[in-house]
């Protein structure tokens, strides 16, 4: 959700085919925003070639979502969704919705949840980072009852974290290589965000 690029995506494609090239992967982004719209139409015909089968929407995930997997065990990203809720909604409509996403987790059996945002850890008090509510994420999954593991992740130059069992990266390089001309690559020279990959037994 949110998924406005997807940057994501290949990053999964260059992962998951590296090991399983016989994986089917079906991708559902949903992001509010059609500022992206192009960026999108441009992925989509793009990996059709490969025959992968990528859909995007524009509406709310919570009130339009198309259950294409059918509570199929699948996994949810969050990539730089979350610090954006936290940095521009106040406290009560930050718990409303990580209220709406846990019931939306549980609805449709979402198995594996993996976060991807900025590195600023903040603080509980006041929900003002994605990790925090991340972390509430989590709290409401185990209140109500599900059993979760969570593995946390970080890049060298990070140097603030909470009681979670943090673990550095092995290196900080970026996946892929920059392409000369793109102005969108400007001082981004290496990975920095935090990454939480959860499992929902």
């Amino acid at each position: 959700m949110g998924c406005g690029p997807t940057s994501e995506l290949y990053g999964f494609i260059k992962s998951i085919y590296s090991r399983f090239p016989h994986v089917k992967l079906n991708f559902e982004g949903y992001d509010m925003n059609p500022n992206w719209e192009r960026v999108q139409n441009i992925t989509k015909d793009l990996l059709a070639k490969y025959g992968l089968n990528i859909n995007f929407h524009y509406t709310d995930i919570f009130t339009d979502y198309v259950d294409v997997f059918h509570n199929k065990p699948s996994i949810l990203v969050l990539n730089y969704v979350l610090s954006d809720i936290a940095k521009f909604k106040n406290k009560e409509t930050k718990e409303l919705f990580v209220s709406q996403l846990t019931h939306f987790i549980r609805s449709h059996s979402i198995r594996v949840i993996l976060f991807n945002d900025i590195r600023y850890y903040g603080y509980k008090k006041y929900l003002d980072s994605g990790v925090q509510l991340m972390n509430l994420i989590l709290e409401n999954l185990s209140s109500d009852g599900l059993t979760t593991k969570s593995y946390y992740r970080y890049f060298s130059g990070d140097s603030y974290f909470g009681n979670e069992d943090w673990h550095p990266h092995k290196s900080n390089h970026l996946l892929f290589n920059n392409l000369q001309g793109n102005p969108y690559i400007a001082n981004i020279e290496y990975c920095r965000s935090k990454q939480i990959l959860t499992i929902i037994q």
